[in-house]
């Protein structure tokens, strides 16, 4: 790895970064704020003014009526998704496909650095940013839980719900950042980068919004990562292991595909 280009990349993208940071932490605050420690049905009745349809699209269901069930059935059933998603998609984007697309690429190349360096570099800065997001998501959610809610917090399942979320991401990165390997137009880059956590997302919603639809949730990843089975029953290690094996197998394709591929500079 190259520890300059490494330090590069995460400078070029803290920004995005500590705004997306920010909103995250902003919602999770709102979150906690509406939760009523007397009753859970608070929040419920205020979802209940949403249509149905909707409210079982976004999955704000609560299954666990606990402190921790209203945090991973309101924040980490639809908010921990999209907003990830949108910096996953910016990111993979910036780190690797903007770089080829404006042939910046090639003064990369030019360096004594050979092409794998050069690709598992931006790899790593990827992984270390989305890790960076949800180290600060995991670590404010703990800090803000105890000043409003001290002991509320099942703090080991909250980790584990992280843990998963953080393996999620990392499978899905992996796809990502291969279609930004892939081509060397920019728009199909990110098109093709996009189009995989969208779908996912999408695919997710509907599944919830009806059960004739219920086969759909085997055609997006995010069937395994259900935070509220976490906490009522802990995390089964074959589904965090699934997820980390599929992100290892797309960066590892991504590695070779770009080791071997004739880039167009």
């Amino acid at each position: 790895m190259n520890s300059t280009l490494y330090k590069s990349s995460l400078k070029q993208n803290y920004k995005v970064l500590v705004v997306f940071s920010i909103i995250m932490v902003f919602y999770f605050s709102m979150i906690i704020v509406m939760f009523n420690p007397l009753t859970t049905d608070s929040m419920a009745a205020l979802i209940e003014m949403l249509p149905q349809e909707l409210i079982k699209m976004l999955g704000f269901t609560l299954e666990v009526p606990t402190y921790t069930g209203f945090i991973a059935s309101y924040f980490y059933g639809f908010l921990v998704i999209l907003f990830p998603t949108i910096l996953l998609i910016m990111v993979s984007y910036r780190v690797m496909g903007k770089l080829i697309d404006r042939g910046s690429m090639a003064y990369l190349l030019a360096t004594p650095n050979s092409r794998l360096n050069i690709v598992m570099t931006q790899a790593f800065a990827l992984v270390s940013l989305i890790t960076i997001l949800f180290v600060i998501v995991t670590g404010s959610g703990i800090i803000l839980s105890e000043i409003f809610f001290s002991g509320k917090l099942e703090i080991m399942k909250f980790l584990m719900i992280n843990v998963g979320a953080w393996c999620y991401f990392f499978a899905v990165s992996g796809i990502s950042f291969l279609a930004n390997v892939f081509f060397n137009d920019g728009k199909n880059a990110l098109s093709y980068a996009s189009s995989f956590p969208v779908a996912f997302f999408v695919i997710q919603m509907v599944a919830q919004l009806d059960e004739k639809f219920e086969l759909a949730k085997y055609f997006t990843l995010l069937t395994l990562f259900k935070p509220n089975e976490i906490i009522l029953s802990g995390y089964n290690a074959w589904p965090l292991f699934a997820l980390f094996g599929v992100g290892i197998v797309f960066y590892g394709i991504s590695f070779v595909v770009f080791k071997q591929r004739n880039l167009v500079i």
